[in-house]
């Protein structure tokens, strides 16, 4: 009697099933917190190097005589006071290449940012091609859907598409990169790197 009643009873059912949900439930709702980050960072990105690429093209770069690096242009143009970037961005770690190109064809954004690869400052003058690329490191939200045993296996989500940093922190690398043609304008000086 006593055992058939137990059997028959179902008052912890829900608890047992939701502890048994609860994981796989948070890893998922981990990984969609984490992709819309990337996401959201990415657009901003994106939309900071279109605006500031809009400054370049129309020859507002080459006309401020204070912007002279890409340290300069980081801070006065993609970071200053218009910059739509989100406040968890630090731009010191934000890296600019502008170089000018032959044409639009000549193009190679993926080779800018890789390893060995590097860096150029040079705005160009009225009708040139210019190649505007911008990285920067995003650190994961989650390190926990990212943690590697000691013997170098995964035992976490995928980590494709992530590099470790110096403090051996998992980053994924966001590049934003455009390509225009200056409008025809007369420049007052040249900068240093073109």
């Amino acid at each position: 009697m006593r055992q058939a009643r137990f059997s028959r009873d179902e008052s912890g059912v829900t608890m047992i099933e939701f502890g048994l949900l609860a994981g796989p439930f948070m890893v998922v709702l981990m990984g969609i917190f984490m992709n819309s980050y990337i996401l959201f960072s990415q657009s901003a990105l994106d939309y900071a190097v279109d605006q500031a690429a809009r400054s370049v093209m129309t020859g507002k770069t080459q006309s401020d005589s204070t912007i002279i690096d890409s340290t300069t242009f980081i801070d006065k143009v993609i970071c200053g006071p218009l910059s739509n970037l989100p406040s968890y961005m630090d731009c010191t770690k934000l890296k600019v290449d502008m170089r000018v190109l032959p044409n639009f064809a000549s193009s190679n954004p993926g080779a800018i940012f890789a390893p060995g690869g590097s860096t150029m400052f040079c705005p160009g003058v009225g009708s040139n091609y210019v190649m505007l690329s911008a990285s920067y490191p995003l650190p994961t939200l989650f390190p926990l859907l990212t943690w590697i045993s000691p013997n170098g296996t995964s035992i976490g989500a995928s980590t494709t598409g992530l590099t470790l940093d110096a403090n051996g922190n998992y980053i994924r690398t966001l590049e934003s990169s455009i390509v225009l043609r200056n409008e025809p304008f007369t420049a007052t000086s040249t900068l240093p790197g073109c």
